[in-house]
């Protein structure tokens, strides 16, 4: 159902026979080549929290409304742009995902998703008209997530990499946060 209400028309079911097949590969049913398969995998993560000072109360008005479209229109379109998928948005955030499969250089890939991290926040700080009552913390990490694969596409589904209250940072922060678990894997910078 998620995939209807989808930002990007491009992101969204094509038709209605699109959409029905799509509701009998979930169910099992007829016409559906397999069932979904389920698995824990490791996946670099990148995590776009916008706060409004005073919390949602301030929210309420245009110029705060816009700030938090803008900020989540940047980090989606560079996100989908570095090949990364996006489980997770909601009014003031935005999770982005890359799944480590056994072939991915993991050092490379977790200085990747920090250098990402610095590329998104560069972009968030540059934007036109950013609204000083929204704060933006840009968070790093590694970490297991549940992934459903489907024919042939590999989605970020659920687990821990979801569970945002475990690893990003409550208070607000400066900079990108990396966090511990991802600073032990990226390469030292010499």
């Amino acid at each position: 159902m998620l995939k209807c209400l989808e930002k990007h028309p491009d992101d969204r079911y094509q038709g209605v026979t699109e959409l029905v097949d799509a509701f009998r590969d979930a169910a099992g049913g007829a016409g559906a080549d397999q069932a979904p398969t389920v698995e824990t995998v490791e996946a670099v993560a990148i995590y776009i929290d916008a706060r409004v000072e005073g919390g949602m109360q301030g929210a309420g008005d245009d110029a705060v409304m816009d700030d938090l479209m803008t900020i989540q229109d940047v980090a989606d379109e560079i996100f989908r742009e570095a090949g990364y998928e996006i489980p997770l948005v909601t009014g003031t955030s935005v999770l982005g995902a890359l799944i480590l499969d056994e072939e991915s250089d993991r050092p490379d890939e977790c200085a990747g998703a920090i250098e990402l991290a610095e590329d998104i926040l560069a972009a968030i700080d540059e934007r036109e008209d950013g609204d000083d009552r929204v704060h933006v913390n840009v968070t790093a990490h590694i970490g297991q997530a549940t992934a459903t694969t489907s024919g042939s596409k590999k989605e970020v589904s659920g687990g821990d990499l979801l569970d945002l209250v475990k690893w990003a940072p409550q208070q607000n922060v400066e900079g990108v946060f990396v966090t511990p678990e991802l600073d032990a894997e990226a390469p030292d910078e010499d």
